[in-house]
């Protein structure tokens, strides 16, 4: 099997990292590799600002356990057949999730917490 082969862009301060894709999307399994553009959207890319103090593995473990954090990526990989208000409300769940909210809670609840 042949490997494409992924180099991550570094700080000068730190030694560049490379990734074999076909083995990580093995380890990760096809429900992380399903939502990785989700998880590199919500929790920060080259046009999408990082949400303080998460990371994205907090994301993969969330897709791999959390159910309800799952369900959030799947409204948002179907948004041509969803409408602007499922997503916001997606969009709402999803970071109610990444700060450790309780599901019935919305974001100004969370917000007066933290």
């Amino acid at each position: 099997m042949t490997c494409s082969w992924h180099q991550s862009q570094s700080k000068p301060q730190q030694k560049n990292r490379v990734w074999c894709i076909n083995q990580s999307k093995e380890i990760l399994g096809p429900g992380v590799c399903d939502h990785v553009l989700f998880i590199h959207a919500v929790l920060g890319c080259d046009t999408t600002s990082r949400l303080f103090g998460l990371g994205k593995d907090l994301a993969v473990r969330k897709i791999k356990s959390d159910a309800l954090f799952c369900q959030q990526a799947v409204v948002f990989s179907r948004a041509e057949q969803v409408t602007k208000e499922d997503i916001i409300m997606a969009g709402e769940k999803t970071l109610v999730s990444l700060y450790g909210g309780a599901k019935e809670e919305g974001l100004d609840i969370l917000q007066a917490v933290l």
